[in-house]
């Protein structure tokens, strides 16, 4: 389905998931300080969309309430919330004399996520509202036939592995008595062999947990968006420039807390919650690890609870999971 324009900044469109049809609603916005465009968007799976439809009567009697009460009073008026789920609010609110319908994403500690919020004037709203009906016939026809959903559940199944109660780790001890502990047996070959290492060890260890796992797939991609988004918007790469003084300035040659402070929104609003959940699953495989828990639901609760730039800067430590993320 192509994109419903809302305005000119605003889309609404549905899309075909790894786990089902979804509903993104999107916005562009402009970086104040940078200049640069970027656009934020809000995922919606089938159940929630239901939902969010469900209260569009509450929202546009709330919304005539506010119009009738802006005419007789200029100032902003007080703004009204509702609670769509723990993680998701909707408000209305006039701003400069104009009426807007937000999204806000919240966290565990119900802060907001501003990196997944958005808000919509009022004439956005109503379109939003008059194209529900060709939304939800859209949402119908991408859900999965039988056939498909047989299909999905041998994936599934394949990816579910053993439901073993450990894991193996490999490992090997430097010189000065250090050990390295690698999930990967090539890769723990691969580093004692640089280091002059012959004699490899290996034990067995509890299982990462699940949401442990899905926010080391959520860090890997925005690390890989980061680096994508710099070498994008680097003026040197632009040109083809051979100094690397041309690379530097918010470039792909930048200190690395430097680009994630500049591009990690941008990194943020390029990561879906299906990318995080496949890459969550291929992780899982590659561990021979049981699949408990729905990946799509865990995904976004580990957005949430992301803390903003995460722990992005800190120096990577072993083991962890980057050179099996690489591979899935």
């Amino acid at each position: 389905m192509a994109a419903i324009k809302l305005d000119d900044s605003a889309e609404l469109e549905t899309r075909s998931g790894q786990y089902g049809p979804y509903v993104c609603l999107s916005k562009e916005y402009t970086n104040k300080t940078k200049g640069n465009q970027y656009r934020r968007c809000i995922f919606f799976s089938t159940d929630k969309w239901e939902k969010l439809v469900e209260v569009i009567p509450q929202v546009t009697e709330v919304l005539q309430q506010q119009q009738q009460q802006q005419q007789q009073n200029a100032d902003d008026g007080q703004e009204w919330i509702l609670a769509l789920n723990d993680h998701m609010r909707l408000t209305v609110s006039k701003f400069q004399g104009k009426m807007y319908v937000g999204l806000h994403s919240l966290d565990d500690q119900q802060e907001l996520v501003r990196s997944k919020c958005i808000n919509l004037v009022d004439s956005c709203w109503q379109k939003l509202i008059k194209n529900t009906g060709k939304i939800a016939r859209h949402l119908k026809k991408k859900q999965p036939s039988t056939t498909a959903t047989s299909s999905s559940s041998t994936l599934t199944k394949a990816r579910r592995g053993s439901a073993s109660s450990t894991i193996k780790q490999y490992g090997w001890q430097s010189k000065d008595g250090q050990e390295h502990w690698y999930y990967s047996l090539k890769e723990c070959q691969q580093d004692a062999e640089h280091a002059g290492i012959g004699i490899f060890q290996s034990k067995m260890v509890p299982p990462p947990q699940p949401k442990d796992l899905m926010t080391e797939a959520y860090a890997y991609l925005l690390r890989q968006a980061i680096k994508r988004i710099s070498r994008e918007q680097c003026f040197g790469c632009g040109i083809n420039h051979g100094s690397q003084s041309e690379h530097m300035q918010a470039g792909c040659l930048s200190e690395w807390s430097d680009l994630v402070m500049t591009y990690y929104s941008d990194a943020v609003n390029s990561v879906t919650d299906f990318m995080i959940a496949e890459l969550y699953c291929g992780l899982i495989d590659k561990l021979g690890l049981k699949l408990t828990e729905d990946p799509t639901k865990l995904a976004i609760e580990v957005q949430l609870m992301f803390p903003v730039h995460g722990d992005l800067t800190a120096e990577m430590k072993q083991p962890n999971f980057d050179y099996l993320l690489a591979l899935c």
